[in-house]
């Protein structure tokens, strides 16, 4: 419920300032932003980037390791309720 009201005093707020919901408020948007001295920038990605391969010395397992490997692991943290459905 409170995001509900904090969005209805954003809109309220935003209509007060002159902002029309039907036509494009570029100009206002604008105005708002070099008034509030908010500098919008743009991120480009680091070009020296490299993409490891995320899994180099690990061995591959069966579907039926990695089945038993991940009971296991739950089993340390399902309750025996759980454990009697499997």
């Amino acid at each position: 419920m409170s995001v509900l009201v904090t969005y209805r005093n954003v809109l309220l707020r935003l209509l007060k300032q002159g902002c029309n919901p039907y036509s494009d408020n570029l100009e206002l948007h604008q105005s708002l932003l070099t008034k509030n001295n908010i500098a919008v920038t743009s991120v480009s990605p680091d070009k020296d980037y490299k993409k490891s391969d995320p899994t180099p010395d690990k061995t591959i397992m069966t579907v039926q390791e990695g089945f038993d490997f991940e009971i296991k692991l739950k089993e340390k943290i399902v309750n025996q309720t759980t454990k009697r459905g499997l």
